[in-house]
């Protein structure tokens, strides 16, 4: 079944031995409320070094990468682009801009739907599906790519011959995941199959996020310090 599914998905570390069925990629992107900016006559950020700049402070929403799997995900990509201790520095400059972070990966667009901030670090699928209610926001993608974060189904040890177990994870994983792809998550996992949706960017430029697990995940949140 893996054979389905593109490289650079399948070809993501299983450690111990868990075998998945991915399901869709949860892509991130700097998120922007082009009304507030413009209200504060403000320019649009272009780079990760730019939301360093002091007009931005209190603008600025982030997921907390101890809470949410979107601001890891940020954290994540930022660590392999640039090495661990320029990115876990970077952050700490940033914190002096953040309005909020909030404690999960929703919490920075629903802030800028509200115009509490300007900028915002977060889902892509859910920028969109705010931006087709009529939103101001624009997606942005930095040179460093667009972060992500990979959804799958497994089944638990010795229940694989489970009649209705298999019932189940064959419905999820044949046509609960392709109409979830579909309707939110369009962004390529499949090979052979793709999806549109309305203002949802393509051709996304993905960041790196290979190299990473649990014992990794920990240790960098362990020196995560805002």
């Amino acid at each position: 079944m893996l054979d389905s599914f593109v490289d650079d998905v399948t070809a993501l570390p299983r450690e111990y031995g868990i075998k998945w069925v991915p399901a869709l990629r949860n892509g991130g992107a700097i998120l922007i409320n082009t009304e507030v900016l413009k209200k504060k006559g403000l320019a649009e950020p272009i780079s990760y070094e730019d939301l360093l700049k002091p007009e931005y402070k209190n603008l600025i929403s982030m997921p907390n990468p101890k809470t949410s799997g979107t601001g890891y995900m940020f954290l994540k990509s930022l660590v392999n682009k640039w090495g661990e201790e320029k990115a876990q520095a970077y952050f700490n400059k940033l914190s002096h801009n953040i309005l909020q972070y909030t404690s999960s990966g929703s919490g920075p667009v629903n802030a800028l739907v509200q115009g509490e901030v300007g900028i915002g670090l977060g889902m892509t699928a859910q920028a969109v599906t705010e931006i087709n209610k009529g939103a101001p926001i624009k997606i942005i993608f930095f040179s460093e790519g667009s972060p992500f974060t990979l959804y799958g189904s497994g089944i638990v040890a010795g229940r694989e011959k489970d009649p209705d177990v298999q019932k189940v994870f064959n419905f999820v994983t044949t046509t609960l995941n392709k109409e979830n792809n579909e309707l939110f998550f369009p962004e390529k996992v499949y090979k052979d199959l793709s999806f549109k949706l309305k203002n949802y960017p393509t051709d996304i430029p993905y960041a790196d996020m290979s190299k990473d697990n649990w014992s990794e995940k920990v240790r960098l949140l362990n020196d995560w310090k805002n």
